[in-house]
């Protein structure tokens, strides 16, 4: 059961009632758990008598204390836990919700420059476990929804721009593209994989860049002229 910690209050108080509002927005919620621990000080003390209010209702808190000294730190936390699943409201559009906590100073403050002790409340929401969905897949929705990554060669979304293995994205075309050997589908010339059948193709072939245009072979140099000496490149030998 996936469960979490949502803190509403963690912080120094001062003047009575500490108050806070949440928004609960859960589709639905298993239980849900009210923790807290509170520290006065000067002879402040947690009022027993209201305590923790959830939207305007009185939280129960089971033995404590009735002695009011013994009321300046109280801790409800951990397996001291207290539901109050019944007294909160969610829903999927989100709910408001109020709590209050109470408690008694022993003299009137007529400055805030001192608090009157820390506050440190919590929620703990249980949700319930996410149904699982059971999807068939046959070879043919497989076929239709995926295609192979040319680099590496493996199934991988229809509409992915980069392959999810390899991280590659598709070989861009040129302008003489090749035909699989296979399928005969036509890819890029730098192709490894087929993208549609996944075969492997043969290595792209190597083009030596062109001469210049006026660049000439050794057999078309002209003899020096004046020299005098017969061209013997293309006599038959004697």
């Amino acid at each position: 059961m996936p469960s979490h910690n949502r803190i509403i209050w963690d912080s120094e108080i001062d003047t009575p009632p500490a108050v806070r509002g949440i928004n609960l927005a859960y589709d639905k919620i298993d239980k849900i758990l009210l923790s807290f621990s509170i520290n006065l000080s000067d002879g402040s003390f947690f009022d027993p008598s209201r305590g923790i209010v959830v939207n305007k209702k009185p939280l129960e808190i089971k033995d404590l204390p009735q002695n009011a000294q013994f009321l300046s730190v109280v801790d409800r936390s951990e397996d001291l836990a207290m539901d109050v699943t019944e007294l909160l409201k969610y829903s999927p559009q989100g709910e408001n919700n109020l709590i209050e906590v109470n408690y008694r100073l022993k003299k009137k403050r007529f400055s805030a420059k001192k608090p009157a002790g820390k506050l440190r409340l919590y929620l703990t929401i249980k949700e319930p476990e996410p149904e699982q969905k059971i999807v068939e897949v046959t070879s043919k929705t497989s076929k239709e929804e995926t295609k192979f990554c040319m680099h590496c060669g493996r199934a991988i979304p229809k509409d992915a721009l980069y392959c999810c293995y390899c991280s590659l994205a598709p070989p861009p075309g040129g302008e003489v593209p090749k035909s699989c050997r296979n399928c005969e589908t036509l890819l890029p010339p730098i192709a490894v994989y087929c993208e549609k059948c996944g075969n492997l193709q043969p290595e792209a072939q190597s083009f030596s860049e062109p001469q210049p245009a006026s660049a000439v072979t050794e057999s078309e140099v002209p003899s020096p002229s004046g020299s005098g000496l017969p061209d013997t490149s293309s006599s038959s030998p004697i």
